[in-house]
């Protein structure tokens, strides 16, 4: 009840397996397709579009989220010693022309050093200035070495999660590769389009957690 199914297959029969699952699982139980990449295109093709992607159909009869992809944190650092412990720097430069927000722009002064920071003209600053105010006031503001910089927002290790959403669309895999692996794990050629581990190991990262169970109905 409180599991993820996931099916590989590829467009020949791609619309009926979804309305199959459909039916047996309910059409609410869907959560997405997965489209990830197989090949490089194939010149050689009479139609003139190659197909190179199969797709994962992804179920939950209880909706339970996948895990998502894990997020490597190294690049969170502490330069000034912040009791709350590492962190990046967000922009604070917003999407705005002062015309369309003008609550966008104003001039942020650095309380130490009273350097001056005008917004960008055709940007503006991500938040209002009350909003500002009140991250400068829990100091969450970090400051560059002078004007030629901008200020940005603080986000802490601690308030970040390990993990963050999986993309549906997995373009930089190698379909290929699970041909060579298989070979040579095998010595000769005996499955044709076998899944290479790269492919297995992604699944198995965005779906399956630490004390849960893994089925696999075709092993």
């Amino acid at each position: 009840d409180d599991g993820v199914l996931l099916v590989s297959i590829d467009d020949n029969e791609g619309a009926n397996l979804r309305l199959i699952l459909d039916e047996v699982f309910g059409a609410e139980a869907f959560i997405t397709t997965i489209v990830w990449r197989t090949r490089n295109t194939d010149n050689r093709i009479k139609t003139m579009v190659s197909v190179d992607h199969e797709s994962v159909l992804v179920y939950s009869k209880g909706r339970t989220p996948l895990r998502g992809r894990f997020i490597n944190r190294d690049d969170f650092d502490n330069p000034d010693n912040d009791p709350r412990g590492p962190y990046v720097t967000d922009p604070l430069t917003g999407m705005a022309t002062q015309k369309d927000r003008p609550n966008l722009h104003y001039v942020i002064v650095n309380p130490v050093t009273k350097e001056r920071f005008k917004p960008d003209p055709a940007k503006g600053w991500r938040v209002e200035l009350p909003a500002f105010e009140e991250m400068l006031s829990r100091n969450l503001i970090w400051w560059p070495a002078d004007t030629t910089g901008k200020p940005r927002k603080k986000r802490f290790l601690s308030e970040t999660s390990e993990r963050m959403p999986a993309s549906s669309f997995w373009a930089d895999l190698k379909g290929q590769s699970g041909s060579e692996e298989v070979d040579r794990i095998l010595g000769r050629h005996l499955f044709d389009y076998p899944k290479s581990v790269e492919f297995l190991r992604r699944i198995v990262d965005v779906a399956v957690g630490p004390d849960d169970t893994v089925l696999d109905c075709t092993a």
